[in-house]
């Protein structure tokens, strides 16, 4: 599992960008985020941990939310 933050997220297109906390920034979308609360969004700052895709090139999968600053 990698760890970083929502660096943005347009919740009208469903998709965003993760600053990790060592290497690229990578792109997940709506469909990879794994939330415990029905409603739950994403937005900028958000802590997050994930994996990464190994078929996608700087693609986060199973994003899941560890909190917010």
């Amino acid at each position: 599992m990698h760890n970083g933050k929502i660096k943005n997220y347009d919740p009208l297109k469903g998709f965003g960008f993760i600053t990790r906390e060592k290497g690229r920034e990578v792109f997940f979308h709506w469909t990879d985020i794994i939330s415990k609360h029905e409603g739950a969004s994403a937005y900028p700052g958000l802590s997050v941990s994930f994996e990464l895709d190994n078929t996608k090139k700087n693609r986060a999968r199973k994003v899941s939310i560890v909190g917010a600053e």
